[in-house]
């Protein structure tokens, strides 16, 4: 074994990610409107950089800023003036605020409560949470106590089976324990039908069962669906498919955020200024060119992949999601001669608005499944889970086995386990949840 030293000389290539490449990445992932708010930073920072329509928002916002002072004069008092949009997170804050607890605690929970979803449910602990809300999980689980202290009954939940144990003191002490004993262990077999079966376990009668449903039934598995929503969110497609007479048409909707180059003072500036002067302006110059190649090239590549979907998917573009076909990210890179890396980054975080409906673009891409007449994707098998669950009976909801006996029937193979899976991937709970919140429903 020779161990000595030796001084060698070799040949090789690696890619090396410079910071430029890693803000045209960047650019390219950027949904509408963190694009908006990335080149109106970047412009406040540059001198030559600048935004289409910075002008015309100045102009508005005197006029706009001109109207509020005439506003105010003319208010109304105080007590005729209406709260709109009272949020189940607006409610819970609110009541935070006045909750005997310590202030850290209360702190956490007042952070925590922007996590309430509309029907007043938490998710669970995540790392995220650490850098989010710097909340540790014994930060979270003392935030959630103090939510769940707050009206009404089973605020703050983490799932249907907390949501009804925290309201299980309002039962009645004759049917708490058998209503306690199906919520905890049995509302899938109750749901089902499994009467007989439960009933044996729990050692009653099925009369004394149905009267623990029914008390089930009274509590409210949604306690923050009769508030409103905190904002109303619109969705602004990052790219549209119009349907013209001469077929299908793309167009990248977010050219509002042009960058255009300005103040000729500064580029005059470069040449006669001093050298520190010149060098800063220099370099500003660069940056500026820069960043407006990247959102060009951003919009250049959407609208590429755009062209390549309505080549690939007319019959989507023209029935809806039920005619989409198994489209995969290779596809789209094999038509455009791209990376199948850069067709994942650049439809992160962005929709496609089409004739039938607006859908984020990476619902576009699924599982491939076979069926009797050919290859079906993904999308448009949940699309099918979806119509048969909203025209289901409220009071008899489709199992996920029945749902799969549907899809098979239709000439699609599928499992339980796959209909379960894409379900809870919608967001649709089992058939138990819904027939628990039928009442709710009408």
């Amino acid at each position: 074994m020779d161990l000595a030293f030796h001084m060698t000389q070799e040949q090789t290539q690696k890619l090396v990610m410079t910071t430029q490449m890693r803000e045209a990445l960047s650019v390219l992932e950027m949904s509408s409107e963190d694009l908006r708010q990335y080149v109106t930073e970047r412009a406040e920072q540059n001198v030559f950089l600048g935004t289409e329509r910075q002008g015309k928002r100045a102009r508005r916002s005197s006029v706009s800023a001109a109207s509020s002072t005439r506003s105010a004069r003319n208010a109304p008092p105080i007590e005729n003036m209406v709260i709109a949009n009272w949020s189940v997170i607006d409610e819970i804050k609110q009541q935070l605020l006045f909750l005997d607890c310590a202030s850290d605690e209360r702190a956490w929970a007042l952070r925590l409560a922007e996590d309430l979803d509309e029907n007043g449910y938490l998710g669970p602990f995540s790392p995220e949470l650490l850098t989010r809300l710097h909340l540790n999980e014994t930060q979270w689980e003392a935030a959630v106590a103090c939510i769940q202290r707050c009206d009404p009954v089973g605020i703050g939940a983490r799932s249907l089976t907390e949501c009804l144990l925290l309201q299980l003191h309002t039962v009645s002490t004759e049917i708490r324990p058998i209503a306690g004993a199906i919520i905890r262990n049995h509302l899938e077999d109750v749901a089902n039908g499994r009467m007989v079966q439960v009933a044996r376990r729990l050692k009653v009668t099925v009369d004394e069962l149905r009267l623990g449903l029914d008390a089930i039934r009274q509590l409210n598995p949604r306690p923050g669906a009769g508030y409103g929503t905190s904002s109303v969110n619109y969705i602004r497609p990052d790219l549209s498919v119009i349907q013209t007479d001469a077929g299908f048409t793309v167009v990248v909707t977010d050219t509002l955020f042009d960058v255009s180059f300005q103040h000729e003072r500064y580029q005059e500036m470069m040449h006669d200024a001093e050298v520190d002067v010149r060098h800063y302006l220099v370099e500003q110059w660069k940056e500026a060119r820069w960043i407006r190649r990247c959102v060009v090239q951003r919009q250049m590549t959407l609208q590429r992949i755009g062209e390549a979907i309505v080549q690939l998917q007319p019959e989507f573009l023209e029935n809806g999601l039920e005619y989409l076909r198994p489209m995969r990210l290779r596809d789209i890179a094999d038509v455009l001669e791209i990376h199948e890396s850069t067709v994942s980054r650049a439809i992160r975080h962005k929709s496609l608005a089409t004739p039938t409906g607006t859908i984020e673009l990476r619902q576009l891409f699924s599982s491939t499944l076979h069926g009797d007449s050919g290859d079906v994707s993904g999308a448009a098998i949940k699309h099918q889970i979806r119509d048969f669950i909203r025209s289901e009976s409220r009071d008899d909801p489709l199992t996920d086995a029945a749902i799969a006996a549907r899809l098979n029937e239709t000439g699609v193979k599928v499992s339980r386990r796959t209909v379960a899976k894409y379900r809870e991937a919608m967001g649709i709970p089992g058939s138990m949840t819904r027939r628990l919140q039928a009442p709710l429903g009408g």
